[in-house]
């Protein structure tokens, strides 16, 4: 596949296995620009898809996942999560739909394998299929104006799919994105007739931050209960039980979560590492997750895991030391 350039330099703190980072030429600003009024094209290689085919597969995934997956109409799709029986996160995931009895699930290409191995463990005697698509690369157009710039792109939260070429569409980063799982030679066809500004994994990552979407690994672990990271609609709150329900149904009905991954700007020209501290006068009060600087105004954006009684009291944050750089909420 062509090789596409990265817009974004400096994102020292959102490493991802297995993906190039080198950072290319294109203007930053004008690649922020053009994805949020027009459209950019960005290499979306990090991502990868388990297809989960047979008369049992719906509720399999039912089952198992916090969606509703039996109710999900054919041609849609939705976020989803796999979560331990404490509700803790193992999996933050989306599912398609694109024919009654095939789902495909969207996942981080570097842990296909690990989820491959979850859906096998719970496999007894249902009638299905698994087959791992990370043969197929993927490519992102992003922006309000990306269905235009790809022919039968679908409408959001939809799918389309035939063997080996699939097009979904949702707002994975704070705008339209359509993303095409292909082969290498029809990725390139596409990419030679798209006019586009075009990036690579760093400016997923930026844009994934302005967002405020969480990415398993950097933002969330074992540890992280989804509706403490804005997964909300991952978890289906009127479907039957699957693992980890009565956990995250508790929270919906009786109480809230403790903490929140909230967007943060530091007064600071370099991006921290995963998990720097924020400090609320000389006591601990958090962590920053996900972070870059800004190509706009210079400033560090990132995405902060803060107390909810902090985020209500709103004082004065400090990172990496009670005298560091000041940390305030972004509006």
């Amino acid at each position: 596949m062509s090789a596409i350039p990265s817009a974004f330099g400096d994102l020292g703190s959102t490493s991802f296995e297995g993906v190039d980072l080198a950072a290319g030429s294109a203007d930053p600003k004008s690649f922020l620009a053009a994805a949020r009024a027009d459209a950019v094209v960005i290499s979306a290689q990090q991502l990868a898809l388990i297809a989960v085919r047979g008369p049992d597969a719906g509720d399999f995934l039912h089952r198992l996942s916090s969606q509703d997956c039996t109710g999900m109409a054919v041609g849609h799709g939705a976020p989803a999560c796999f979560l331990t029986g404490k509700g803790k996160l193992l999996f933050d995931v989306r599912i398609w739909r694109p024919e009654p009895e095939t789902f495909l699930i969207e996942v981080d290409r570097h842990r296909c394998a690990a989820l491959l191995e979850l859906l096998d463990r719970f496999l007894f005697a249902e009638k299905i299929e698994f087959d791992d698509l990370t043969r197929l690369s993927c490519i992102a157009i992003v922006g309000p104006n990306a269905p235009d710039r790809i022919d039968g792109a679908p409408e959001p939260d939809r799918v389309t799919a035939s063997t080996d070429d699939v097009l979904v569409c949702d707002d994975a980063l704070g705008l339209i994105c359509v993303r095409r799982f292909a082969g290498v030679e029809a990725l390139d066809a596409l990419l030679a007739r798209l006019d586009l500004p075009r990036g690579g994994f760093p400016d997923w990552e930026a844009l994934r931050i302005e967002a405020g979407r969480p990415r398993y690994g950097i933002d969330a672990d074992e540890a992280t209960i989804p509706l403490e990271i804005g997964l909300d609609r991952a978890c289906h709150t009127d479907k039957g039980c699957y693992v980890g329900q009565e956990v995250i149904a508790r929270i919906h009905t009786y109480g809230h979560v403790n903490r929140k991954l909230v967007p943060v700007v530091v007064e600071a020209d370099s991006a921290p590492a995963p998990g720097t501290l924020v400090y609320d006068d000389d006591l601990e009060a958090g962590r920053t997750t996900s972070a870059y600087v800004s190509p706009e105004d210079g400033k560090v954006h990132a995405l902060a895991l803060l107390p909810l009684v902090v985020l209500e009291e709103a004082p004065e944050l400090r990172l990496g030391a009670p005298d560091g750089s000041v940390v305030r909420l972004r509006d």
